[in-house]
């Protein structure tokens, strides 16, 4: 019955993905390696979080506060027309949040494809609109920015039909067991015990949809309104406040607090949640204001090395472009293009380049849109990957080795839209050009 021990002699499935940096092992670890850790405090920090986040999503206990979003059910009593989904584990490490060794449990949607006839898209904001909104802050006299997060905002809403998941009991301590009476009878021939969940879980596609419907709701009650062209950029009706939303995070702009109180009392009345005054995080990136020289410095420190790290990425040489570099041949009348190779990536090198993709493309429309354009070829050769992919690749890889803190500064200007264009001929595959366009808030004056 010791809460802290999870038994290693079953088959954890493979529902639990998302892994985190261990600084311990130096290597990226998913929940399955995270609660068997050598390491005992490591090992309990993770059984630990597994128990909570159970806890959270069921009645609550041992100081957890439960949310009643599902409960145990015998397979038996489970409709016959409805499915049950799986579920998918999450490790992270969120430094700004109350709970900084996080475990989440979210419910394989996917699964249930074709079961939920509603509305499932959610309108968030896009890193553009983020962007746009943190320039306007520190353009703006006066105005200081304030990060917003609610607390299992999706588990506020009630879903209006019943869905249902199974986990495996290898996931489920032995303390939750106890707690909520999951006996053997609960357990099927595969191992897996059903839930019954009746609120907004993560995952499932009505979710995001639904959580925000009611957000938009309570909001309008205190006069705040989702900007009609912009989806994710919110204004109040007479105040100066307007915040970014993506998900349950809020970039909030203010001028005086009290409209920025305002804002926190109104979504106190219907949600937990917490306001960190510095503004300094916010989906992920940090956010270096300096009000006084109304500069902000953007970045996303130790992100690349601990990507380079979960891809063993051997860095051999620096290098200085994200991609391969060709000499140009000049006074040629005719450039041929290269010769097109039979693709030779196997499914393992496929499923690297994927991730690879992947890992950084948020990284780089975020920070570092010098990576774009790599991404963007690498991207459009993965079902079609030959030696060439394997070294731009490489190139790729060590570009970011070379390059691992990269940083945006923001500097306080008339919110004008500029823009810098070039092109490249004859530098992509199949003898194709490239153009490209810079795009930034400038001065109305250009000099």
């Amino acid at each position: 019955n010791n809460p802290d021990i999870i038994t290693t002699n079953r088959v954890i499935p493979k529902g639990c993905v998302n892994a985190v940096f261990d600084e311990e092992r130096k290597t990226m670890m998913e929940i399955k390696a995270l609660i068997n850790h050598k390491n005992l405090a490591i090992r309990k920090i993770w059984r630990r979080g597994v128990s909570n986040e159970l806890r959270r999503l069921m009645k609550g206990g041992d100081g957890i506060k439960g949310t009643n979003t599902m409960h145990p059910i015998l397979k038996c009593k489970m409709p016959k027309d409805k499915k049950a989904c799986f579920s998918r584990w999450v490790a992270d490490i969120r430094l700004q949040k109350e709970e900084i060794h996080r475990v989440r449990m979210t419910a394989a949607g996917n699964f249930l494809e074709g079961t939920y006839s509603g509305k499932t898209s959610t309108e968030t904001a896009d890193i553009e609109t983020v962007k746009v909104h943190t320039n306007h802050i520190i353009s703006s006299v006066g105005a200081k920015c304030a990060a917003v997060d609610i607390n299992n905002m999706y588990l506020n809403t009630i879903l209006p039909s019943l869905e249902y998941m199974r986990i495996h009991v290898s996931m489920i301590p032995d303390d939750i067991r106890n707690e909520y009476g999951i006996t053997d009878e609960y357990v099927d021939n595969k191992g897996f015990v059903y839930f019954e969940i009746t609120k907004a879980i993560y995952g499932l596609i009505q979710s995001g949809a639904l959580a925000h419907a009611d957000l938009k709701q309570h909001l309008a009650k205190y006069d705040y309104f989702p900007h009609k062209r912009t989806h994710g950029l919110w204004y109040h009706k007479t105040r100066k406040t307007t915040f970014t939303l993506v998900v349950d995070d809020f970039g909030v702009s203010y001028v005086d607090k009290a409209d920025a109180l305002h804002l926190e009392a109104a979504l106190k009345k219907n949600y937990p949640m917490t306001v960190d005054w510095t503004g300094d995080k916010y989906i992920g990136i940090t956010l270096d204001w300096n009000y006084s020289k109304r500069e902000l410095r953007t970045s996303m420190p130790g992100y690349v090395k601990e990507a380079l790290i979960e891809f063993k990425h051997n860095f051999i040489k620096q290098q200085f472009s994200a991609s391969p570099f060709r000499d140009p041949v000049y006074g040629r009348k005719v450039q041929y293009a290269d010769v097109i190779n039979i693709p030779t990536f196997t499914k393992k090198q496929i499923h690297l380049l994927q991730r690879i993709c992947g890992k950084f493309l948020y990284y780089a429309r975020a920070i570092d849109s010098t990576m774009m354009h790599a991404l963007n070829d690498l991207a459009s050769q993965v079902t079609a990957g030959t030696m060439k992919t394997e070294e731009a690749q490489a190139c790729f890889l060590n570009y970011c080795a070379t390059n691992p803190d990269a940083s945006i500064v923001y500097y306080a200007s008339d919110m004008i839209i500029r823009g810098d264009t070039d092109a490249a001929y004859l530098v992509a595959s199949k003898a194709r050009s490239r153009n490209a366009a810079y795009i930034f808030m400038g001065n109305k004056d250009r000099n």
